[in-house]
């Protein structure tokens, strides 16, 4: 009976410490985006467009990005400039000639320490 026991718990501890290796791989920008329509590629830099600020007549959202922490992401990997370069990224592949930030979330001692920013994509008609 002894042996049983010891060997259910020598499984566990191995099956936990097995996974906690699998989530210290992490250390990259979760990226979530939704593409409505897809353009050839957008070279050089995408202007910004500030939250509160007017999106020009005439525009389509073509999709939206949302760049944030993956739970474990090191501090220097998501800083807001980090994050600004992730969403321009998504944003020129899908075609995107201005970006307009919905959302920033700054760093914060009770949630994530690292920046969290929603974006969405437009095109000129």
């Amino acid at each position: 009976m002894k042996t049983k026991i010891l060997i259910v718990l020598a499984l566990l501890c191995a099956g936990t410490a097995y996974s906690e290796k699998v989530k210290t791989k992490k250390s990259e920008l979760r990226r979530n985006i939704s593409v409505y329509d897809t353009y050839a590629p957008t070279p050089g830099r995408l202007p910004i467009v500030q939250t509160a600020q007017p999106i020009p007549d005439g525009c389509i959202q073509i999709g939206s990005v949302t760049v944030g922490d993956s739970g474990l992401t090191k501090t220097k990997n998501c800083t807001y400039e980090a994050c600004i370069e992730a969403v321009q990224e998504e944003a020129k592949k899908m075609g995107g000639q201005f970006i307009y930030i919905v959302k920033i979330t700054e760093p914060s001692t009770w949630e994530s320490t690292c920046y969290s920013i929603v974006a969405d994509i437009y095109r000129y008609k």
